[in-house]
């Protein structure tokens, strides 16, 4: 189920989850855009170009060597984002023999994004293979931040591209049981999809009919990360 509390430009990291009744220890973590608390910026407008990027998250320290040769130009690309994702994700393959790494997707909101398990025999302390933080941080510190942040910001849609698209958006999501008015504005649309997934309990939908919404339009549902600067 999408959670509608704003999304940052940035690579994070889920959490960890034991499996009970199994002869295995699993941590399963989800590499993917993490959620802002507050929400309260959800249009992006923020900096066109890489410097003022890292400005506007803070960001004034020294380049890791394997991200310098992308920042040259003072242009991100698409290429160069995915690269560093696909590093990001070997470099955690590698991390343990107890690895086992998912595929990179599209995660829906502009960005990409993979998952990946650490198993171990039947038998073994919890705690002892309980490393995602361990094995994930120091793969995303070499090759995907700040990369992947600036390239989130660089290329977010400016407020003109969102209102152009605002319509094709609201038709698709009211195709698919939200209710709306024909010109809502963003922040209403954004107010009524929390709404909609606040009130639903139980197990998820098998197939969420606003789902399509979310894949065809991704950059419409996200946001850019707290000014740090």
């Amino acid at each position: 189920m999408p959670r509608f509390d704003g999304g940052v430009s940035r690579i994070g990291i889920g959490g960890t989850r034991g499996i009970l009744g199994r002869a295995v220890v699993v941590a399963s973590i989800l590499v993917v855009l993490s959620g802002c608390a507050d929400g309260k910026d959800r249009t992006p407008s923020g900096p066109r170009s890489v410097a003022d990027a890292l400005d506007w998250i803070g960001f004034s320290g020294k380049l890791p060597d394997d991200q310098i040769a992308a920042f040259d130009d003072d242009v991100i690309t698409y290429e160069e984002y995915r690269q560093a994702v696909a590093q990001t994700r070997e470099c955690v393959r590698g991390s343990s023999p107890y690895i086992v790494v998912g595929e990179i997707k599209a995660d829906g909101k502009g960005a990409l994004s993979f998952s990946f398990e650490v198993t171990a025999p039947a038998g073994a302390d919890p705690e002892e293979y309980d490393i995602g933080d361990q094995v994930y941080k120091p793969c995303e510190s070499k090759y995907a931040e700040p990369l992947s942040t600036v390239y989130l910001i660089t290329s977010a849609p400016s407020v003109e591209e969102l209102e152009s698209v605002r319509p094709k958006v609201i038709e698709c999501l009211k195709a698919g049981g939200l209710q709306l008015a024909d010109d809502a504005s963003r922040e209403a649309i954004f107010e009524e999809l929390s709404s909609h997934y606040s009130e639903k309990t139980g197990e998820p939908d098998a197939i969420d009919p606003l789902e399509v919404c979310f894949e065809t339009y991704p950059q419409y549902f996200a946001a850019l990360p707290e000014r740090k600067s």
